[in-house]
């Protein structure tokens, strides 16, 4: 996987999750995994006032980015994600609060 495509992938997942496009952000899950969106986003602050890209390990085949999101309000929460390249694009197979 490639290093610099991979941690712009995760910016800008990150960044749609911040300005509350969730039909990008969506875009970014395997097709399996899309309709489980939903509930992985009731796990996040609402509203986010910030996303930050905390870590990313790129690997082979699969790389793994931890975002945190905070809060309005001050709460916060960092999503383990798990990418591996579909058709030559990093897409989210695995996702879990840390």
């Amino acid at each position: 996987m490639d290093d610099a495509n991979m941690r712009k992938c995760a910016r800008d997942h990150a960044a749609a999750i911040e300005r509350g496009d969730l039909a990008t952000a969506t875009a970014d899950f395997v097709a399996e995994m899309r309709a489980a969106v939903p509930e992985l986003a009731k796990a996040l602050p609402n509203p986010i006032e910030k996303a930050e890209v905390l870590s990313v390990d790129v690997g082979d085949d699969a790389s793994v980015a931890q975002i945190r999101y905070t809060g309005t309000d001050g709460s916060a929460v960092t999503i383990r994600s798990h990418w591996r390249e579909v058709d030559g694009q990093p897409q989210i197979f695995q996702g879990e609060p840390v």
